[in-house]
């Protein structure tokens, strides 16, 4: 077994090198099995009674992957739903937020499991939940097909409640820690339908998409988490028609350049408008 374990090491060390040399901006990840190691296994094992795990049967020492920095990310597979006797859920993200190792951990989510499961609120307790662990850093659906499908509404609940505004990739900053030209002089102007904002700067360098920040009070750019993105553009001519606005009502905006390695520039100047 130790010896099957280190020769999928070998594999992963030597990929993730190979990457890295070849185009060392390239994020590279892997989506293991839900469980690495039950409790009755190891110490260090999640609080659970799973048939197969990672490490002893799949031969996949994922901490260790982790640990030694080969991996960008990790999107484990916990595709079961809260209170599973075997594979609880909420035990489980629990257990994988305590072990990023400083990467990032998605959680993969069953979509395709939406449809089976007894509580139709099933997969938005999921969401809620890995939202409360910083080191959760998003989900991913297994799979794409069964979310247009839309099942139980939860395509429809996902764009109005969850994902209402877009978001940018977490940045990695073991990959690159430097940041974009900064954006400078941010215009706006009324348009007969909506808000036309124009800037200049982030032409050069890693810049791969700009973000459009709005808010109805005054921006605090020192503290940009604590509002919404609106936009994520790819524009070279670096121009957004916001067309969301409402009559007689103020709004502020500012512009961030974002690299491939998600990293931001310092916000733009923040520029007001009432429509």
């Amino acid at each position: 077994d130790d010896w099957r374990r280190n020769n999928v090491n070998i594999l992963v060390e030597r990929l993730s090198l190979t990457i890295k040399e070849v185009k060392p901006w390239v994020k590279f990840g892997i989506s293991p099995f839900g469980v690495w190691r039950n409790k009755s296994q190891d110490p260090e094992g999640s609080d659970t009674k799973a048939g197969q795990t990672n490490y002893d049967d799949l031969f996949a020492d994922v901490l260790l992957w982790q640990q030694r920095g080969w991996l960008d990310y990790l999107v484990p597979q916990i595709y079961w739903h809260i209170g599973f006797e075997l594979a609880d859920y909420q035990t489980l993200t629990k257990w994988w937020s305590k072990h990023d190792y400083d990467r990032h951990v998605y959680i993969g989510q069953a979509a395709h499991r939406i449809t089976r499961w007894e509580r139709p609120e099933e997969m938005g307790d999921h969401l809620r939940l890995a939202e409360k662990y910083e080191t959760i850093n998003g989900n991913v659906y297994f799979s794409a097909k069964s979310l247009m499908r839309n099942p139980l509404g939860f395509s429809d609940t996902l764009r109005n409640t969850f994902y209402r505004y877009p978001a940018t990739i977490p940045s990695m900053p073991w990959l690159d820690r430097s940041t974009p030209e900064n954006i400078e002089n941010l215009q706006i102007r009324k348009l007969k339908r909506g808000v036309l904002l124009n800037w200049e700067g982030s032409g050069s360098g890693d810049c791969r998409e700009y973000v459009v920040i709005r808010s109805k009070r005054k921006i605090d750019s020192d503290n940009l988490e604590k509002y919404p993105i609106i936009a994520r553009i790819r524009n070279p001519e670096r121009l957004y028609e916001d067309v969301t606005v409402r009559k007689f009502r103020k709004y502020y905006y500012t512009v961030l350049a974002v690299d491939r390695a998600g990293n931001f520039s310092q916000p733009s100047n923040v520029e007001s408008i009432r429509y």
